[in-house]
């Protein structure tokens, strides 16, 4: 949803009765979203972290072809 709004699909949800105005039936599919990036070889001993500010309630993740979350193991925030 954050996605939405911060790209003007949807304006001023929290204004009035806005949010209930968006159809429930567009947020009863799966969604995808894909990107390519690039990371540098990390020094040793280091963590990256891969911060999806999209997702705000469950999703699966895949990376490289790999799955590394699970919708039905981890809700909330992903990071």
């Amino acid at each position: 949803m954050g996605t939405l709004v911060e790209n003007n699909v949807f304006r001023d949800v929290f204004f009035a009765r806005n949010l209930e105005a968006i159809p429930a039936e567009d947020f009863s599919v799966s969604w995808w979203y894909r990107t390519e990036f690039h990371l540098s070889a990390l020094p040793w001993q280091r963590t990256a972290i891969l911060e999806l500010d999209g997702v705000n309630y469950r999703a699966n993740v895949w990376l490289n072809g790999q799955k590394i979350a699970e919708a039905s193991t981890i809700y909330g925030p992903f990071r």
